[in-house]
This record gives C-alpha cells, sequence and structure tokens, in this order.
C-alpha cells in the first residue's frame, strides 16, 4: 500500500503542477498567468489526489 500511496502523491503533484502553469508552458489557452475553471479543477484535483496518497503512505507507515 505504501508504493500506491507514493504513486498517488507523485501522480498529484504533477497534475498540480501542470494545471498550474498550463499558460505558462503553453498548453492553456490563455495568455500571461489567469486561472481559467479546467486549470482550477485540475489544480483542486491534484492536491486532492496528492492529499490522499499522502493519508494512505502514512497509514500504511503505522502498521
Amino acid at each position: 500500500m505504501r508504493r500506491v500511496g507514493l504513486a498517488l502523491i507523485v501522480i498529484g503533484a504533477v497534475a498540480f503542477l501542470v494545471s498550474l502553469t498550463a499558460d505558462l508552458i503553453g498548453i492553456g489557452d490563455d495568455t500571461g498567468f489567469q486561472v481559467g475553471p479546467r486549470q482550477a479543477s485540475g489544480i483542486i484535483l491534484g492536491l486532492l489526489i496528492a492529499l490522499i496518497g499522502a493519508l494512505i503512505w502514512r497509514r500504511s507507515r503505522e502498521t
């Protein structure tokens, strides 16, 4: 279970960073740094996935 938690942390962090910097790296549709609704969804989803992964990882460490 520990690997699953760690994988979710990494996936969530990558989703968060890609969503946050989408316009800067050229995959977003806005110029400059404007967070649109899809970006906001990606940011929130990435954080949630990373948080769930951290909880799974921590619980598997305790057992």
